[in-house]
């Protein structure tokens, strides 16, 4: 996931009666302390995460901490700040490609979605290098056939984690059929869509074989966000499109390389300790 953990330290005086609240871009979501989980590893400490999108790494995270109406003590922070730790640290060299990759990734997130464009994740850290995201034959993505449902596209989903959405036609009833994966069929626009989420960087050239079946027949599509990746880049006009699609593909190349070692990554970033 894509996301902000915080461990915070509470005296005993207000491990009752303290609550946190995380603010991002104006949305605010509050905890009491005594409700949150225990950090992994971290004495006394409680654990509060928030997930992000890719284009959010620069949004400004307001976490206060307060007891009733008394503000005890209140910290902003981004994703960027703790990728530009990673980056500016003493760190594993795949590991800092990693995070250099994330940003690109991220500011390419804010450039096509036109999210706090005016402040990009990357600045400073811009890359110039260019890779060429490969084409991948389509032609035998459906196999079989299933009466009144035809498979007709998928698209991206940008949350924490990437989502593929697979599209259908369908004209018969949409309760006859069964999927092997995915949440249940939402119409949206006239067409079903089924919706794998929790996509890792790493995993995005891994094949996603969603399967409909009708009880006596079975069609199966075959996808992965790096079809989606291939596709678009030689079928968009949209600049920053493109480039939001390079650096998608250049985080992914970066993920799989870090992780065939997997060094350890020691960094907890800043810690927040009340009372």
């Amino acid at each position: 996931d894509l996301s902000m953990r915080f461990d915070i330290a509470v005296s005993s005086a207000y491990a009752d009666s303290a609550a946190v609240t995380v603010t991002v871009d104006g949305n605010a979501v509050m905890e009491n302390v005594s409700y949150a989980s225990l950090a992994d590893g971290v004495t006394g400490c409680k654990k509060f995460a928030l997930d992000m999108a890719a284009a959010q790494m620069s949004d400004e995270i307001v976490i206060t901490i307060s007891d009733g109406n008394t503000v005890l003590t209140q910290k902003s922070y981004t994703v960027r700040d703790y990728i530009k730790t990673l980056i500016e640290g003493n760190y594993d060299e795949k590991l800092q490609a990693l995070a250099k990759a994330a940003l690109n990734y991220g500011a390419g997130a804010q450039v096509y979605f036109d999210h706090h464009a005016d402040t990009l994740a990357n600045a400073g850290y811009e890359t110039t290098e260019t890779v060429a995201i490969p084409e991948i034959n389509t032609d035998n993505m459906v196999s079989g056939e299933v009466s009144g449902i035809r498979f007709y596209g998928a698209s991206l989903v940008y949350n924490s984690k990437i989502a593929v959405r697979f599209y259908f036609d369908v004209t018969g009833d949409i309760s006859n059929y069964t999927f092997s994966m995915g949440n249940e069929p939402v119409l949206k626009d006239g067409l079903y869509y089924v919706e794998i989420d929790g996509i890792n960087p790493q995993d995005y050239a891994k094949d996603i074989v969603l399967t409909v079946s009708d009880g006596e027949n079975e069609m199966a599509v075959t996808y992965s966000p790096m079809y989606y990746l291939g596709r678009m880049y030689g079928k968009t006009e949209n600049q920053s499109l493109k480039n939001l699609l390079v650096a998608m593909y250049q985080y992914h190349l970066a993920a799989v390389e870090y992780l065939t070692e997997e060094p350890e990554v020691t960094y907890r970033g800043e810690e927040i300790v009340v009372g």
